[in-house]
């Protein structure tokens, strides 16, 4: 095993933090004007039951960032283990990530057959590092059934097992 510095080996950190496996959501909102703004997360956390606080993290220099420093509402969809392409859709820039989605103005924009969703608005935000952490309070949630979706070492994963596969309880 070497340790080399992080700061020397950005490649390195990126592998060793792509082995925790993470879900996937899509952060959705409306700017003041109305225009729908959305991305692609797995930067998630829950923070808190009482009160109910979540965060996640944008990148200081993605194309939404000033848009969320701005909204006082957001909505998280976790995606579910068929929505891969949503997952994409909403991390590439410069297209139209709402396409098909019939979006209420006066409501929060929640993806469609997700696993679960949140509404909440900020709580606060904090400055760490080359990103900021929003802190949200969560005014309504729901559960669908449907499987989550995961990320891990580059890939998208399945939590169902698979045809033939046994649990091993079950056996």
């Amino acid at each position: 095993m070497c340790k080399i510095p992080i700061d020397e080996n950005k490649a390195l950190l990126r592998t060793c933090l792509s082995q925790f496996p993470t879900g996937v959501a899509v952060v959705t909102a409306q700017t003041d004007q109305g225009q729908p703004i959305g991305m692609t997360i797995s930067s998630f956390n829950s923070l808190s039951l009482t009160p109910a606080l979540i965060a996640w993290c944008i990148d200081c220099r993605s194309a939404s960032y000033r848009y969320f420093c701005e909204v006082k509402k957001f909505a998280i969809t976790f995606l579910a283990e068929n929505q891969q392409e949503i997952a994409k859709r909403f991390a590439t820039q410069g297209c139209d990530k709402f396409a098909g989605l019939n979006i209420d103005p006066t409501q929060p924009i929640i993806i469609p057959g997700g696993s679960a969703w949140l509404e909440c608005q900020i709580e606060s935000t904090l400055l760490v590092g080359d990103h900021r952490m929003i802190i949200g309070k969560v005014l309504a949630c729901e559960t669908t059934g449907n499987q989550p979706l995961v990320f891990c070492q580059s890939q998208f994963l399945s939590l169902s097992p698979k045809q033939g596969h046994r649990d091993k309880q079950a056996a």
